[in-house]
């Protein structure tokens, strides 16, 4: 079962709270920007694959969409 749970970590008590979290060892903690770039990583590999892919080479790809999410955190 998966549960998403949508956290401001801008107060200290929220950043305790992600840190008992990510201590358990059933949970798994993602941000935002990781989950939507793991989506678009998956959409531009399906176009890879198919051949209906915008760019010529799969690593250009992966550092635009890196530099992209890597700049809105």
């Amino acid at each position: 079962m998966s549960i998403i749970i949508h956290i401001d970590d801008s107060s200290d008590k929220a950043k305790a709270f992600i840190t008992y979290a990510k201590s358990l060892d059933f949970t798994t903690i993602k941000n935002l920007n990781e989950l939507e770039l793991n989506d678009e990583l998956d959409e531009a590999l399906a176009e890879h694959k198919a051949g209906t892919a915008e760019y010529q080479d799969w690593d250009s790809v992966k550092a635009k969409l890196f530099s992209k999410y890597k700049s809105n955190k």
